[in-house]
């Protein structure tokens, strides 16, 4: 490991071990087409210390697990790093080779299948859940989700949710971006939001989603954590169709696209953090936000791995925040 230190770079140690901050990593660059070549655009010493104190002072690494086998997208690089902040290691989970969610799990990932899982593999989740585990889920954009993934669908339906038909359009031009189907949804107040809701820019850019159903039931506790305006509707059809006009019979707002539910199994408790789009984590959308679709990310990463908040300090640009 010594001859791929960098110069400058800063080792931080315990007595349970280490962690090198590599010196590339302090700045974050950028290429600059105009002279051809890299400029830095922001400063991220802070948050590399802060995090790296933490992972050598913890008494255990978390481990969070990537659902994999279900042609599930792949976390960008960006979002992996922000997982690295929160002190947590990254591992695929393959039911092919896995018979269950592995004991040391602090949380699974499952990042917008376009396949169904098996009924075997949704009863592992299932079971996992009866462990009182926590998944975070996106879903991908699919006319008939329930009747495409009747197996998914199960693993929702555990929390009483399910996804609606249509792709949602806002009619609200407070709560879009430059199209109907780029969102800007209301961020609710929760812990999960942390970071976000009420800052000075708590916008977080949410393209293609579809409504959440919430079905009450007892033993589970259901939170709003992002949601559209009541001018908002649902579409179906758009595949063929490509008229975004509202019509009769469009499903209303204001929708959910963002749920955190919680059930009651026995001693325990499970909890699935649900958004209904695949590009919420993903770089193209978060370059807009100012990091905000990262932090929505990292908070839920601290829920999984028992943080009270996360830990995760964004990067000081130096760019200017234009209004």
């Amino acid at each position: 490991y010594a001859d791929t230190i960098t110069i400058n770079s800063l080792i931080v140690e315990s007595e349970k071990r280490f962690r090198v901050v590599d010196y590339s990593d302090v700045y974050e660059t950028s290429m600059d087409y105009s002279s051809y070549s890299t400029v830095a655009t922001g400063y991220d010493a802070e948050g590399l210390l802060t995090s790296a104190i933490a992972y050598v002072t913890s008494e255990e690494t978390p481990v969070i697990y990537a659902l994999q086998g279900h042609d599930e997208l792949t976390l960008p690089e960006t979002f992996s790093d922000g997982l690295k902040k929160e002190n947590a290691d990254l591992e695929e989970l393959t039911f092919l080779t896995q018979e269950e969610v592995p004991e040391d799990a602090d949380g699974v990932l499952i990042l917008a299948p376009t396949g169904d899982l098996t009924q075997d593999d949704a009863q592992k989740l299932k079971d996992y859940l009866d462990r009182g585990g926590t998944i975070l889920m996106e879903t991908s954009y699919m006319e008939r989700f329930s009747q495409e993934m009747p197996n998914l669908s199960g693993v929702l339906e555990y929390f009483g949710l399910s996804i609606g038909d249509g792709l949602i359009l806002e009619a609200d031009a407070a709560r879009m971006y430059q199209s109907p189907v780029y969102l800007l949804p209301e961020v609710s107040s929760d812990s999960l939001t942390s970071g976000v809701y009420a800052s000075q820019y708590d916008y977080i850019l949410m393209p293609y989603a579809q409504p959440i159903l919430v079905e009450e039931r007892e033993d589970v506790e259901v939170t709003t954590l992002l949601s559209t305006s009541s001018l908002a509707y649902a579409k179906t059809g758009l595949e063929e169709n490509q008229d975004m006009t509202q019509e009769e019979g469009d499903a209303q707002g204001p929708f959910a696209v963002g749920v955190s539910a919680q059930k009651t199994v026995g001693e325990t408790t499970a909890q699935l953090i649900l958004y209904s789009s695949e590009m919420l984590f993903t770089d193209a959308t978060n370059q807009y936000t100012m990091d905000n679709n990262l932090q929505l990310f990292t908070n839920a990463i601290s829920a999984m791995t028992g943080e009270g908040e996360s830990i995760s300090i964004p990067a000081k640009s130096f760019e200017a925040a234009y209004v």
